[in-house]
């Protein structure tokens, strides 16, 4: 399965979402996104007709604005293609739209981008349940939730640290390599 992959690049929920696509083996294109560039990107790979090429795209961490999910829902090859997961509550109106999944919280857990798209990935059977992934996507969903600080998890907002003073290559680096050697994250 060949996937586009839109996520966020300004934060490690975002990248969470990339690291998980690298763990799952899919053949996969990252478009990273700041967080108002997410429609634009969307358009030029609409624009270049590449975008059909794919045989899934999916935007996590973000959602695109109601006129970009407007022009994907009236094109019909390309409405069965996407999947939009995200967790931020001011996009839950969007929910209407077939292929848009937001969902902010789920059994008084705060979701994440990672989470949500780890849960895709799983129910899909595209990633198959391991321990570290586990550890990661949680650390990451506590971090960007803040639920970190009211469970006084430290590993969280270290993980957050590395990526704000390491930078996205050196983040992304790191947590492939622990992942790869299935040890612990932060061990």
């Amino acid at each position: 399965m060949k996937i586009l992959l839109f996520t966020h690049e300004q934060d490690i929920d975002g990248l969470g979402c990339a690291i998980l696509a690298n763990a799952s083996n899919l053949e996969y294109e990252l478009v990273l996104c700041k967080t108002f560039e997410l429609d634009e990107k969307i358009n030029i790979e609409y624009d270049k007709e590449s975008i059909y090429s794919y045989d899934k795209i999916i935007v996590t961490d973000l959602c695109p604005k109601k006129d970009t999910l407007e022009k994907i829902s009236k094109d019909k090859r390309l409405c069965q293609k996407f999947q939009v997961l995200d967790h931020h509550k001011t996009a839950e109106a969007f929910n209407s739209y077939d292929f848009v999944t937001v969902v902010s919280e789920h059994d008084l857990i705060k979701e994440s981008g990672t989470s949500l798209f780890y849960q895709y990935l799983k129910n899909n059977h595209l990633i198959m349940d391991n321990p570290v992934l586990d550890e990661f996507v949680e650390l990451t969903r506590q971090y960007d939730t803040w639920d970190w600080y009211k469970n006084k998890n430290d590993l969280a907002r270290k993980l957050h640290i590395i990526f704000e003073t390491q930078g996205i290559n050196y983040y992304l680096t790191m947590i492939k390599r622990i992942i790869s050697s299935n040890s612990r994250v932060l061990d």
